[in-house]
């Protein structure tokens, strides 16, 4: 029996650095891109039509939906770790899933973050675009530039990897953990 409970915790100690690995990365990408963005220097124009709105509109309608989505999994992340009882204390029990839990939930904050700056910078391509609109040649800076692209791509991926780690945490401290 005491070789299973040192794989056990050797498995739990990898996920751990592998949580710490993922945030790392992808916080690391996200706050090079919030230093290297600026819509100030000029965007591309592109044609400003039917479907150009449309296809911003589901975007930035897309992009509301993950940031709810995003708001209620970090809600009930914490909302089952402070209500459950003693859930508090088999979640923050040992170093290994406190670690993981705060990876998760800084990929969660991340995931709203990069909304609100996504959010940002398509209303700041409007504001551009609508104090140079042509009615003869109707035409916007190009909100699908990777320079503000990329928060709406963080977001996604900031979800769906927190998402992943806090039902890994919450598996790693059910399931992994040597019973007393």
């Amino acid at each position: 029996m005491p070789p299973a409970v040192s794989n056990y915790k050797t498995i739990r100690w990898v996920l751990t650095w592998l949580a710490i690995a993922v945030v790392v990365v992808t916080l690391t990408f996200t706050l090079r891109s919030i230093s290297n963005t600026s819509v100030d220097t000029g965007l591309a124009d592109i044609k400003y039509n039917e479907l150009t709105s449309e296809s911003i509109k589901g975007r930035v309608e897309f992009s509301r939906s993950l940031f709810q989505i995003g708001l209620l999994i970090t809600a009930a992340l914490w909302a089952l770790v402070i209500a459950k009882p003693d859930e508090i204390g088999i979640v923050f029990a040992d170093r290994q899933e406190v670690l993981m839990f705060l990876c998760a939930s800084l990929l969660l904050i991340g995931s709203l973050v990069d909304h609100s700056l996504y959010l940002n910078y398509v209303s700041r391509v409007f504001l551009a675009g609508g104090r140079l609109y042509d009615k003869d040649s109707p035409s916007i800076p190009d909100v699908f530039d990777a320079n503000i692209n990329n928060f709406y791509q963080y977001q996604i991926i900031h979800l769906a990897l927190g998402a992943f780690i806090a039902v890994v945490t919450l598996f790693s401290a059910h399931n992994l953990k040597e019973k007393p």
